[in-house]
C-alpha cells in the first residue's frame, strides 16, 4: 500500500483532546508471568474524526523563462559605486535606474558589473519563474489542472498552480510544471511540491500505538463500559506529525470502528503527545 503524506483538519474540540491515563486492568496485554514495567501505562483515546486529505510530494527545481532575466547597460559611467549599492535591492516596474533609464519589470537586482565605463545591471523578474518536476504515471493519474499544490521551501509553504502536465512518458515518468511567484526563489533552487490528490470527509483515525496484529489481521482494543473487546480493523494511510522534536504517528481506519468508540492501549509514559495536531506529514 502506498503511503501518502496527509493533512487532517479536525474539529476544534478534537484538536484540544488530551489522552487520559487509566489504571492497568486484568485485561491488560501483560500476563502475570511477564516482568512489570513501572513506566508502562494504559491509555484510552476516542477514535478521532475529521477531514482527511491524501497528498503526495515530489522534489522540484526552480527554473526561469527567457523573459525572467533582464539586462540594462548604461554607458559613460566613471564611478560605478552607486550601482553596486543596488545589489540585492527589490525594485518595481517604472523605478528609475539612472536618469531616463527605468526598470521595465518588478524584480530583484541580482548582478552589477562594470567595465570600460559601462555598467551592466541584471534584474530577475520573479513572475517569470516556474518549477519543474518529474512525476510517475501513478501520480499522473491523480492530477488535473485544478489539483491543489503547495510549494514547501525552508519550512515555509506557498500556494501554487499547475501550469502544464506532460503527456509523454519515459521510464514511467513525465514532466510537470508549476507556477509560483516568490521573490525568495532563484533558478536552480530545489523545493518540495505537495499535491492534494483526494479529500475524504469524516475520516476516522487513531494513534498508531493502538494498532496491533493478530497474525496477519490488524486489530484494536475497544473500551466498552467496563469491558475491553478486540475488533478487527481495515487500515488506510499512516500519518506522522512532528512537534518539538517528536514525531506522533497515527493510522486511518477504514472499517471496524465508529465515531464515539474509545480505544485502549499500552504506551511508555511520555511517548505520546497531549494534543491532536492539524498537520500530519508522511
Amino acid at each position: 500500500m502506498t503511503a501518502y503524506r496527509k493533512t487532517a483538519i479536525c474539529f476544534a474540540m478534537i484538536m484540544m483532546l488530551a489522552l487520559s491515563l487509566i489504571a492497568c486492568t486484568p485485561e491488560s496485554s501483560h500476563t502475570d508471568t511477564e516482568p512489570h514495567n513501572d513506566y508502562v501505562s494504559m491509555v484510552k483515546c476516542p477514535v478521532i474524526k475529521g477531514e482527511i486529505a491524501s497528498t503526495f510530494a515530489v522534489t522540484g527545481t526552480v527554473s526561469a523563462s527567457e523573459q525572467a532575466i533582464i539586462f540594462y547597460k548604461i554607458e559613460g559611467i566613471e564611478d560605478p559605486a552607486p550601482f553596486y549599492d543596488l545589489m540585492g535591492k527589490k525594485v518595481q516596474c517604472g523605478d528609475i535606474l539612472y536618469k531616463d533609464v527605468a526598470f521595465t519589470a518588478n524584480g530583484e537586482i541580482v548582478n552589477v558589473a562594470y567595465s570600460k565605463n559601462v555598467v551592466s545591471v541584471t534584474l530577475l523578474d520573479c513572475s517569470e519563474l516556474y518549477i519543474t518536476s518529474l512525476i510517475s504515471y501513478d501520480q499522473y493519474t491523480q492530477l488535473d489542472y485544478s489539483t491543489p499544490v503547495t510549494v514547501i521551501f525552508d519550512g515555509d509553504k506557498y500556494p501554487a498552480k499547475i501550469q502544464s502536465i506532460g503527456y509523454t512518458f519515459e521510464n514511467n515518468m513525465t514532466q510537470l510544471q508549476v507556477a509560483c511567484e516568490n521573490d525568495q526563489f532563484r533558478p536552480g533552487l530545489e523545493v518540495e511540491l505537495c499535491f492534494t490528490s483526494d479529500v475524504r470527509e469524516n475520516g476516522l483515525y487513531i494513534p498508531y500505538e493502538a494498532l496491533f496484529q493478530n497474525g496477519d489481521q490488524p486489530c484494536v482494543k475497544i473500551l466498552d463500559a467496563d469491558k475491553i473487546r478486540t475488533v478487527n480493523v481495515v487500515c488506510g494511510e499512516i500519518f506522522e506529525s512532528e512537534s518539538d522534536g517528536h514525531v506522533w504517528k497515527y493510522v486511518e481506519l477504514l472499517s471496524g470502528v465508529q465515531d464515539g468508540d474509545v480505544v485502549i492501549f499500552e504506551v511508555l509514559e511520555g511517548s505520546l503527545g497531549s494534543h491532536i495536531y492539524e498537520e500530519f506529514i508522511q
